[in-house]
């Protein structure tokens, strides 16, 4: 009987999910063999990514100016994640008095907004202070090459670099096709995967 799998995903030398130890049989995984393995698989990914990310946080203070719990040291990621959470939600609404909002972490320079959701403050907070406040790292398989790739920085930058690489891989034999000259089911292959659309001159 042949299996269909993602790349880098089979059964075991005992015909067992490398993950969870089920024996590969139809009877046993409903929705398909290879399925159940790639499931399985990125369950056992993401456990792996918030392990990860707990055990490699460092107790943190709160640097946000006139902020109530200042001297409090932050142990655990997730206590610190959901404190902050607090401020977030205080920049991404405007005041009774109709003021805008603007960030007040520690030499801080960056201009108000009245437009900016939650996500956005979030995205901040990552590419300027260095924090990641999802509450669940992500992580993100590729289907060219099986690899699963976590965005430990929450950022998306490991994932946009990842596509890059096989951006560049792909286009290589026509670097010195005339611009404009792009075979357009690789731009199709890539945006699905990373929903970024690479420069062609990089």
């Amino acid at each position: 009987m042949t299996t269909v799998c993602y790349i880098g995903e089979a059964p075991d030398d005992h015909n067992c999910c490398p993950s969870c130890g089920m024996e590969c049989m139809p009877s046993n995984m409903k929705t398909g063999i290879g399925k159940h393995l790639h499931e399985c698989a990125a369950s056992h990914k993401l456990h792996h990514a918030q392990v990860s990310a707990c055990d490699t946080f460092k107790p943190s203070h709160c640097l946000w100016n006139g902020c109530s719990k200042v001297s409090t040291v932050w142990q655990t990621r997730d206590t610190h994640r959901k404190h902050l959470e607090a401020h977030l939600t205080w920049l991404s609404s405007l005041s009774t008095s109709g003021k805008t909002r603007c960030c007040m972490w520690e030499l801080c320079e960056e201009p108000t907004h009245t437009d900016w959701y939650i996500s956005d403050w979030a995205f901040h907070f990552v590419a300027d202070h260095g924090i990641n406040l999802n509450k669940a790292i992500i992580v993100d398989h590729c289907a060219l090459c099986g690899e699963w790739v976590e965005d430990q920085k929450g950022d998306r930058s490991a994932w946009n670099a990842h596509c890059k690489t096989h951006y560049k891989t792909i286009f290589a034999p026509f670097k010195q096709c005339l611009q404009g000259h792009v075979l357009g089911f690789c731009w199709k292959v890539l945006e699905r995967q990373s929903g970024i659309v690479p420069s062609v001159h990089e």
